[in-house]
C-alpha cells in the first residue's frame, strides 16, 4: 500500500493492524490507539501529518517506521501534495514544497506567539473530568465559546487532540491550532469575529426532512422505490459509545439498506466521518433529547 502525509491512521490500520503498534513504537502518545472505540472515533479523522503533531515527532519517523512493516511511502496520491517521497525530487519542486511548509509554520509559530502574549482574557476548559464521568464535553466547549469575545481567547484541554474543532470553531469566527504538552493536548483559539463564517455543508446531500419527523420508511432510491431500514437505538450510551456503534453498524449494511437511528443530541462529530465515507444523511430534532437520524450510502 503506497502512504502520504495525508493518508489516514484507519486506512493504515485497515491495511495491516500492525500499524497500531508500529505507531507507538514511535511515540508512546500512539497508545490510545488501543482503545478500540478512541480509535474507531479518531483514526478515520487523523491523517499521518496530524499524527506527527499528536506524537510530537517528524513525519519521517512515522513514514520508515511504516516502511519497515511494509508499506510504501510515497507523495503520490497526496492531494496537496506531501513533499515527502522516497524518489529524487526537481530542486525547484523540493523548493517549492520547503517554501509551502515553511509558510505554514511560520503561520502557527505566529499564532502562538499572539496567543501566549496578546493582552485580555483568556478562557480556560478542561474536558476532561467531562469525559472520565463518560458525557459529551461539545456542549461545554460551545457554551464556553460563546463566552468569548473578539480577540479574546479559548483554551481546550484535553487529553487527545481534539482535531474537528478547529474546523467547528472556525465556523463561529476562531482562528486555532492544536499543541501537544505533558500528557494532554491544548486547543488553543483566538476570535477573529462574532460573526459566525458561512461555509458550505461537508454533505451536499445533507437535508431536513420536511416533515416534522424522520420517518423509518427510508429515503427514495433512483428507482423510485424505498430502500430497508435498520433500526439503533443509542440513547443512554455514553460518549463515544454512540459514534462508535453507528459507524459499526453502518459497515454490517448493505448497499441498499439504511440506519434509521434513536439519538439523545445532534451528534456533530459523527457527520465529517459520514462525509468521508460516503453517506448521505437526514434529522430530526424533535427535543432536548430526541433527535432522529436517517443515513445511507449516497448514490
Amino acid at each position: 500500500m503506497e502512504i502520504h502525509r495525508d493518508t489516514r491512521i484507519a486506512e493504515l490500520i485497515s491495511h495491516d493492524e500492525r500499524s497500531i503498534e508500529t505507531l507507538v513504537s514511535v511515540s508512546s502518545r500512539f497508545k490510545k490507539l488501543r482503545n478500540p472505540m478512541i480509535r474507531k472515533v479518531m483514526a478515520g479523522q487523523v491523517s499521518i501529518a496530524m499524527a506527527a503533531r499528536v506524537g510530537g515527532v517528524a513525519e519521517q519517523a512515522i513514514f520508515d517506521a511504516l516502511a519497515s512493516i511494509g508499506f510504501q511511502c510515497n507523495s503520490v496520491g497526496s492531494p496537496e501534495g506531501s513533499g515527502f517521497t522516497n524518489k529524487a525530487a526537481p530542486d525547484l519542486a523540493h523548493d517549492h514544497v520547503d517554501s509551502e511548509a515553511a509558510g505554514k509554520s511560520e503561520k502557527e509559530f505566529k499564532f502562538k506567539t499572539e496567543f501566549h502574549s496578546a493582552p485580555g482574557r483568556i478562557v480556560d476548559l478542561d474536558v476532561r473530568p467531562i469525559m472520565d464521568r463518560g458525557e459529551e464535553p461539545l456542549s461545554a466547549i460551545l457554551k464556553a465559546a460563546e463566552t468569548v469575545g473578539v480577540d479574546e481567547r479559548l483554551r481546550i484541554i484535553n487529553s487527545f487532540a481534539p482535531e474537528p474543532l478547529i474546523g467547528l470553531l472556525g465556523k463561529k469566527g476562531f482562528e486555532g491550532y492544536i499543541y501537544s504538552a505533558k500528557d494532554c493536548f491544548h486547543a488553543c483559539f483566538i476570535r477573529r469575529s462574532m460573526q459566525a463564517v458561512s461555509k458550505p455543508d461537508p454533505i451536499s446531500e445533507r437535508q431536513t426532512d420536511p416533515n416534522p419527523m424522520v420517518t423509518e420508511t427510508g429515503l427514495h432510491t433512483t428507482g423510485g422505490g424505498r430502500r430497508a431500514v435498520v433500526r439503533l437505538d443509542v440513547r443512554g450510551m455514553t460518549p463515544p459509545g454512540p459514534m462508535v456503534k453507528i459507524l459499526k453498524t453502518l459497515e454490517s449494511l448493505s448497499s441498499t439498506q439504511q440506519l434509521y437511528v434513536f439519538h439523545e443530541r445532534i451528534p456533530r462529530f459523527l457527520f465529517p466521518q459520514l462525509a468521508e465515507q460516503g453517506y448521505a444523511y437526514r434529522t430530526s430534532e424533535q427535543g432536548g433529547t430526541d433527535v432522529r437520524l436517517l443515513i445511507g450510502r449516497r448514490p
